[in-house]
């Protein structure tokens, strides 16, 4: 079928209508023309995929990440800096007028600073393939794991590092956590401020080996060692178990945030782009 899509949706997918149902086109923008394959039809909705562009939007580009699409952890990457400016300000519009009964002005979207390389924390899930254990992203709606080469958007520090412990995990011979071995490491989890990182391997109930502790402490950058254990009983919903275990170096990572100082632990909440969140607390 040929669609026109009319606006943005809220998950990034473009919005056009069909039978004067609103049809959900994942990686479609505005004012595109496209060839699309209906997927899914219910009462109120549908959602189809995309054929093949036939009027692009001047706004499009080519993504950077070769898994954007499995990963789906970056919807707009398919826009430019402009369009994903217009895609927050024409959400934002829709919410206030829906939720609020506003339909006045509102200011200009202040952009990201840094358009990569600005993630400073990432959860990432630990498998296992050729006898090796490997990290990466859950496949976007399904358990299925995509291998990650590479994250363009991680802070270079938690790349560089996260290279570094799988290279130690397989010099040791761990393995990935699975239902059926019940043993071995679940999830990497980072955190990287100021060039210096926090890292939580989430494991099963296992001790970690001495040796193994003080090689990752010799990776340059990293300041704090955590093991967070984790039952097969507790709710996957949740990354961390519910036993948190210090194992090396600092305990809380310290951050300097417009003359504030934070002190967070593992499970402790902090913006995922510490730039914008400068700019967030000034504009507060």
């Amino acid at each position: 079928m040929i669609l026109t899509i009319k606006k943005w949706g809220i998950n990034g997918e473009g919005i056009a209508y069909w039978k004067k149902k609103p049809v959900f086109v994942e990686g479609g923008m505005p004012d595109e023309v496209v060839d699309a394959e209906l997927t899914e039809e219910h009462d109120t909705y549908c959602v189809a995929e995309i054929k093949k562009v036939i009027e692009a939007s001047p706004r499009r580009r080519r993504p950077m990440c070769a898994i954007t699409k499995e990963c789906g952890g970056c919807p707009l990457m398919h826009a430019d800096m402009k369009g994903q400016l217009r895609m927050k300000s024409s959400v934002l519009k829709e919410a206030l007028k829906k939720y609020a009964g506003y339909s006045g002005a509102i200011l200009p979207i202040i952009k990201n600073p840094d358009v990569l390389a600005y993630r400073n924390a990432c959860k990432l899930r630990f498998f296992n393939k050729d006898n090796e254990i490997i990290c990466g992203l859950y496949e976007k709606d399904s358990n299925k794991v995509v291998k990650m080469e590479r994250c363009i958007i991680h802070d270079k520090d938690l790349e560089r590092v996260r290279v570094q412990i799988v290279q130690i995990l397989n010099a040791h011979n761990a393995k990935a956590f699975t239902k059926k071995e019940e043993c071995g490491y679940r999830s990497l989890v980072m955190k990287s401020f100021d060039h210096k990182v926090q890292v939580i391997l989430v494991t099963s109930r296992m001790r970690i080996e001495k040796n193994m502790i003080e090689e990752i402490m010799e990776i340059d950058g990293v300041v704090s060692l955590w093991q967070s254990i984790k039952s097969q009983d507790e709710s996957e919903l949740d990354v961390f178990g519910k036993r948190m275990v210090h194992l090396a170096g600092l305990e809380k990572m310290e951050v300097k945030v417009c003359g504030l100082d934070l002190a967070l632990l593992p499970r402790s909440f902090f913006q995922l782009n510490t730039r914008q969140a400068e700019n967030v607390y000034s504009v507060v």
